[in-house]
């Protein structure tokens, strides 16, 4: 959906400025096609610092596991805090299917176990800076890969899972591959 509009009202998405946690949290659930379901949740939010317009997103995301806030005690996500590409790596490896509580991975070891899920590439892995901030065009890049990862214990990709929970058409799924493709040469 972007950031707002230009004079022409075509949608900006500034690609060279840092996200907020909140902003990752809420691309990904509309990357997932939930941002409907996240709207209408009933879902407690536990966190305490979240503005008013992401308040069902929050929740949602806990509710699924997506996030967990930044302590113990799940009542901040250190929402307004600029995103890492570690932090946005945790979630995206979340979506797949990956757990720290499973064992899955370690939360430190985020970019290692993104490299052998097939999340991200070991060129992309070593060129992000994984404590710096998240860049949306870093987030763009990251997401790109990870529709086209495979599903945790599974050969289904992102993308196709997608399709399969109707959140996305199949030809828009098409035409996603092929631009990816044709972009990476892949």
């Amino acid at each position: 959906v972007g950031t707002g509009t230009d004079e022409n009202g075509a949608p900006e998405y500034e690609l060279s400025r840092p996200m907020t946690r909140i902003e990752a949290l809420a691309t990904l659930i509309r990357l997932m096609g939930l941002e409907d379901e996240a709207y209408q949740s009933t879902a407690s939010n536990p966190f305490t610092d979240v503005p008013d317009w992401a308040d069902r997103i929050a929740a949602y995301a806990f509710s699924i596991g997506l996030t967990l806030g930044v302590n113990d005690t799940h009542t901040l996500l250190a929402a307004d805090d600029l995103a890492t590409p570690h932090d946005f790596t945790v979630f995206m490896l979340r979506i797949l299917g990956f757990s720290e509580a499973n064992g899955d991975f370690l939360y430190s070891g985020a970019r290692k176990k993104a490299v052998e899920a097939q999340l991200l590439k070991v060129m992309e892995s070593a060129a992000i800076n994984a404590d710096g901030v998240l860049l949306r065009a870093e987030a763009v890049i990251i997401m790109a890969d990870a529709l086209l990862a495979p599903i945790k214990d599974s050969s289904v990709i992102l993308v196709d899972k997608l399709v399969n929970d109707g959140k996305m058409s199949k030809a828009d799924s098409d035409s996603f591959q092929m631009a990816v493709k044709k972009a990476y040469k892949r």
